[in-house]
């Protein structure tokens, strides 16, 4: 919801490739189509890098807009398509819970773009961004600062515009944090307004809604709340199946169940979103800091899954979760080893897996250009694509399982449950395992054969 997908061609580059032909040697001329290559070399990564980040493939983001940065620095250096990979990589380290490093691009950037044009929408753009990475510091005035530079902006710039809604959503989160529900609440429902206007049932929608839904919910303001939440769900299934928002939309309507004693239906949204989140983890890169830091943003997830088991009784359903939670990073660290081990499958097998991966790609990008309201039949025609293909990814899983069992052990990981650690015990041997919460202490006690 904070970046455009800024995919420009060579426009900005003619003029001055165009003075190169006219003032230099006939060697320099003849160099000039190369660096319209480069050029297109590079939209082309930087395109590729909005798709694997909006699909949440962080760590193939982070590659392509490294390649396409060099690319631009060479060819146009200090231009707008420089500052434009800078703010995307920023998105993409602030994504991964990297606040220094999102902060040293959206820095960077905003040098560059207020050399340009100084209050233009690209400098909201950043200001914008930058407020979200103080808001996520827990520097909740410095952030509506930022919010309040980029609005007065974008109210100039672009009235009534998607940017506008952005600023002002952005500064609903930032007053919700402070308590200040009633202010928060009238920004949320001027930013809906306008994206109802400009992009109804978009992912922004969603995020209003989800935003909503959650001042609602402090207010005791249930029903509403509920409403909310599944008709943010309902989007988000649609345009961004198994993302993260879809993950967290899952685990708030997850609380608010649990809260309203729905503990069985709780229980069902919290595994959804942890699902979708392991499988985003699993696309994260990066190094075990990387990682950790962004899995300690989801432990909430594991903490209200288990809670909600143990309310219910269900201890070896718990201790799986728990298991599942210590197990996270070791899965993810052993799943990124998968490689070394492609050359036991058959050729077949692996080209069906990469061709699969291709069509997905593909499919998602096409999904990204359309509009809503304007290419429905086609969005739909695109997602039963991605349901088709997503079968098939599941059978071509089966064949790796039966032709390369290390492969499948790797790439298909799964920790023990209750009844196969007690298998794996010795007869004299007792396992104690602690799940600690601000509020009570579970202790599960298993020996070969016996559990408590």
């Amino acid at each position: 919801m904070f970046l455009p997908s800024y995919l420009w061609k060579s426009r900005g580059y003619i003029p001055l490739l165009a003075t190169i032909v006219f003032t230099l040697s006939l060697h320099h001329v003849r160099c000039a189509p190369q660096t319209f290559a480069d050029i297109d070399v590079a939209v082309d990564l930087n395109k590729k890098g909005t798709i694997a980040r909006d699909r949440g493939d962080l760590a193939i983001a982070i590659e392509c807009y490294l390649q396409a940065l060099a690319i631009y620095k060479n060819v146009a250096p200090g231009s707008r398509d420089v500052a434009t990979v800078l703010n995307n990589l920023g998105v993409v380290f602030r994504s991964r819970g990297d606040l220094v490093q999102a902060e040293a691009y959206y820095r960077q950037a905003l040098a560059i773009y207020e050399t340009l044009k100084p209050d233009s929408l690209d400098v909201a753009l950043i200001l914008s961004n930058l407020g979200v990475v103080f808001r996520n510091r827990g520097d909740l005035p410095k952030a509506e600062e930022y919010h309040k530079r980029a609005l007065a902006i974008r109210e100039k710039q672009a009235p009534d515009s998607a940017d506008v809604a952005s600023s002002l959503n952005n500064l609903g989160v930032v007053l919700r944090d402070r308590g200040q529900l009633t202010k928060a609440e009238e920004y949320y429902v001027q930013a809906l307004a306008i994206y109802l206007r400009v992009a109804p049932s978009s992912l922004d929608v969603a995020t209003v809604l989800n935003n909503m839904g959650s001042v609602d919910w402090g207010r005791a303001y249930y029903d509403n709340a509920m409403r909310y939440q599944r008709h943010a769900l309902a989007i988000q299934e649609k345009l961004a199946p198994s993302s993260l928002g879809q993950a967290e939309s899952l685990h708030a309507m997850g609380s608010m169940l649990f809260d309203q004693g729905q503990t069985a239906q709780a229980i069902l949204c919290y595994e959804l979103a942890i699902n979708t989140f392991e499988r985003q983890m699993r696309l994260l890169g990066g190094d075990d800091e990387v990682r950790s830091t962004f899995g300690a943003q989801y432990l909430i997830y594991y903490r209200d899954y288990i809670e909600a088991l143990l309310v219910q009784k269900q201890y070896e359903r718990a201790f799986f979760a728990l298991e599942r939670s210590r197990a996270r990073s070791l899965l993810t660290m052993i799943a990124e080893r998968e490689m070394v081990l492609d050359s036991d499958l058959p050729f077949d097998v692996q080209r069906e897996r990469k061709l699969n991966a291709a069509a997905c790609v593909r499919a998602q990008a096409k999904i990204a250009r359309l509009i809503p309201t304007k290419d429905a039949t086609e969005i739909d025609q695109e997602l039963a694509h991605l349901h088709e293909l997503a079968v098939e990814r599941d059978q071509i899983a089966e064949r790796i399982k039966r032709a390369s069992p290390r492969l499948a052990a790797l790439q298909y990981p799964q920790p023990l449950d209750l009844r196969a650690t007690r298998r794996a015990l010795d007869t004299d041997t007792i396992l104690l395992s602690y799940w600690v919460t601000p509020t009570a202490t579970t202790l599960f006690g298993l020996v070969r054969g016996i559990c408590g």
